[in-house]
């Protein structure tokens, strides 16, 4: 069997796909070995560490694009950081929502299951970012192609390098 390269977007998109609507990539059944990958995924981001008081951390993703972490005291000022966030701790908005970290997306594909439904976003800086979100009907859905601001709260975000 020939060997398939995906980037994590790339390979997250294509299982997503797979345990939404059943469909395989090329023609073969070659990613159900990573069925369970939906349940272990997370959205990673990287950027510089700039600020911290007390046991908070400001990370710059990018010049205007600041997100607020909870962290130990006494860490590195100034470094490269990465962290995570799971796709069910995110949720979507129309305006940028005060009093959380958000980061501005376009809507690249929506998958609805019933229960929950599934986006994948294209933000304007990093990779792609998955997120779950329960069907409620106070929560607004949205389109391909809409602009919207994934949001989660500061202590949903969990440092991997500190």
């Amino acid at each position: 069997m020939p060997e398939i390269r995906l980037d994590a977007s790339e390979f997250f998109a294509v299982v997503e796909w797979r345990l939404c609507v059943g469909s395989v990539y090329n023609g073969k059944d070659e990613i159900n070995k990573h069925d369970k990958a939906r349940r272990t995924q997370a959205n990673f981001f990287s950027g510089q560490i700039v600020e911290q008081t007390g046991d908070r951390i400001k990370v710059s993703l990018a010049p205007d694009l600041v997100l607020e972490a909870r962290t130990q005291a006494g860490i590195e000022l100034n470094r490269e950081t990465i962290f995570a966030v799971r796709p069910e701790k995110i949720f979507l908005s129309a305006q940028r929502p005060n009093g959380f970290n958000a980061v501005p997306a376009k809507v690249l594909h929506r998958v609805y299951m019933g229960t929950s439904t599934n986006y994948i976003l294209q933000p304007v800086v990093g990779e792609r970012i998955n997120v779950f979100s329960q069907n409620e009907s106070r929560q607004p859905a949205f389109s391909v192609n809409d602009k919207v601001y994934a949001a989660w709260e500061m202590d949903s975000i969990f440092l991997l390098n500190e």
